[in-house]
């Protein structure tokens, strides 16, 4: 029963109606006044509309009733984090696990908020922790994965992705903890052992699963409860959702390995698994742009905007179709989608806000802009990404305080994000602070020391002010970094800096360096690309014609590049 009092309270949440979708939710608990999961969604309401001291009010209720509450736990300690307390936030989510011992939506929760910080070494330390109590949390191993990825570990991302699968081959589902909810058919019970076939193999024996299980609920549906069927339902669903997961993660990883064929094989099975998995169609979208198909782009977008399993997913959409249509000039339908997905997929995304301020920035539009950032930074204050545009924004307008601000608040929440510094400083030489800047650079340097152009900017700021050892100094700095940070142009306005002195000799020896980093990273490059095709020759089902296939965004034999 009080189900129903929150089911309605969201759906007039989703149709824009705040008021009485909390009046659903103050009559529910006035029903029940010890619900926690109506408080909890309440709370989350509150948190979404702002109203952070109600969302702290109901969540310290709900957690006095029933401390064992993990959404409650993860609500609270978001809502510190959203208030940019990072600090307070992990007391939160540690008070948690001294409650509930070791959880794996805690941990996993908390790991994703030290990423979106850069905090590497603390998510890594998290993911330790998470695996000495459960193997099999599908969220955290697609999230480690993906962070051992974007750091170049390959071979250990491939590793955590195969776990990941084999975790939804053997019936885990999303949300599950990494518990076993459903019965694996006879087709799911042999563990995977290579990549990426083991994902085919996935994908066609979750197909085979559904109708193991459907034809399971035909045989038992006289005498089985509707309760009963209702869970066996569920965790088919959250099957689909696991896998579905798993399979689009690894295609992207593929794709931006510029495999593929592999790619397609899994985009493919993520469509037979959810036919608008809002991530798989973001994904088909983009890869018509990359072809040139626009009209087949905008009808993957759009098919993607109905997605009910990820938010995310359907805001990528909505997102993907707005920048699409104004790519096209289609301006005011533009700003109708973003406008669209703000209302339609609740609450919007902190990056969906930026990109829509992006947008308007473009369209000169800057009252409109300049609200967006602020909503966007407001959803949250620890997307340095959001910090960084706005401080542009607001040193085009030469609004110096606001940007700087903006620059401040964000490397405050990402040290190690050098364009972060590099903004500040542009905004700070431009209006010629020369001596703040170099405070700036020194602090910047500190943090990211590997950062050759870091290092190439503050020798060329010490040079246009006549400090010329210095300069030497800090381009020889900026040349000791480690090899994959090599940097080409740091070489090159050295050597002009030292042509400029005259020292003629110097400069050709130092473009003679800059011709062999630009060299050594072509190398590297190939080798990567070469061991791809190397590797998307065994053991992959894909017809020779596979790159033959673009124009509705499957894989075309064309380089991805990144999605």
């Amino acid at each position: 029963m009080i189900h129903s009092y929150t089911s309605l309270a969201r759906l007039e949440a989703a149709a824009g109606d705040e008021a009485a979708a909390r009046q659903h939710f103050k009559d529910g608990h006035a029903a029940d006044p010890t619900h926690v999961p109506l408080l909890h969604a309440w709370a989350t309401f509150e948190l979404n509309c702002d109203k952070q001291s109600a969302a702290r009010r109901l969540l310290t209720k709900a957690l006095e009733l029933d401390p064992s509450h993990v959404p409650s736990w993860m609500a609270m300690g978001t809502l510190e984090w959203r208030q940019g307390n990072p600090s307070k936030a992990r007391e939160v989510f540690e008070k948690g696990l001294s409650v509930l011992g070791p959880s794996a939506p805690l941990l996993s929760a908390l790991a994703d908020l030290e990423l979106r910080q850069m905090n590497i070494k603390n998510a890594r330390e998290l993911f330790f922790r998470l695996r000495t109590s459960t193997l099999r949390h599908v969220p955290s191993l697609l999230l480690e994965a993906k962070m051992e990825h974007r750091s170049g570990s390959r071979s250990r991302a491939q590793q955590l992705y195969l776990e990941a699968a084999a975790a939804v081959a053997a019936g885990v589902v999303c949300g599950s903890e990494g518990r076993l909810l459903q019965t694996s058919s006879p087709a799911t019970g042999v563990a995977p052992v290579t990549f990426p076939g083991v994902l085919r193999d996935l994908a066609v024996a979750v197909r085979q699963q559904q109708g193991w299980q459907q034809q399971q609920q035909g045989r038992e549906g006289e005498w089985r409860g509707e309760d009963q069927q209702q869970t066996r339902a569920e965790g088919s669903h959250g099957g689909a959702v696991a896998v579905a997961a798993v399979l689009h993660a690894c295609a992207q990883m593929l794709l931006v390995e510029g495999d593929l064929a592999r790619a397609e094989e899994l985009l493919l099975a993520v469509e037979a698994v959810e036919s608008n998995n809002g991530h798989m169609c973001h994904t088909r979208g983009l890869l018509c742009q990359r072809e040139g198909n626009l009209a087949a782009a905008e009808q993957w977008f759009r098919r993607g905007l109905d997605c009910r399993t990820s938010r995310d997913g359907g805001l990528l959409c909505y997102e993907g179709l707005a920048e699409l249509l104004a790519f096209q000039g289609r301006k005011e339908e533009a700003r109708a989608a973003w406008q669209e997905g703000a209302v339609a997929v609740q609450p919007p995304t902190s990056r969906f806000l930026r990109q829509a301020a992006l947008f308007e920035k473009k369209e000169r539009n800057w009252a409109a802009a300049a609200a967006l950032f602020a909503d966007a930074v407001r959803r949250d204050p620890q997307d340095y990404r959001s910090w960084l545009q706005w401080g542009v924004f607001e040193s085009r307008q030469r609004n110096w305080e606001a940007a700087e601000r903006c620059f401040q608040r964000g490397t405050s929440v990402a040290p190690g994000y050098p364009y972060l510094w590099l903004a500040y400083v542009s905004s700070l030489v431009a209006q010629r602070r020369i001596s703040d800047a170099r405070v700036v650079l020194r602090t910047a340097t500190h943090h990211c020391p590997r950062h050759a152009q870091l290092w190439m900017e503050w020798a060329l700021m010490e040079a246009a002010a006549g400090n010329a050892d210095m300069a030497r100094q800090l381009f020889g700095k900026g040349a000791e970094v480690p090899p994959n940070y090599q940097h080409e142009p740091l070489y090159q306005a050295w050597a002009a800096f030292e042509a400029g002195m005259g020292n003629g000799d110097v400069a050709a020896q130092l473009m003679q360096r800059a011709e062999q980093v630009a060299q050594a990273h072509t190398a590297r490059r190939l080798a990567v690309e070469n061991k791809t095709v190397d590797g998307s020759s065994i053991g992959s089902t894909m017809n020779a014609a596979a790159g033959t296939h673009g124009g509705d965004g499957r894989v075309s034999g064309k380089p991805f590049g990144s999605v």
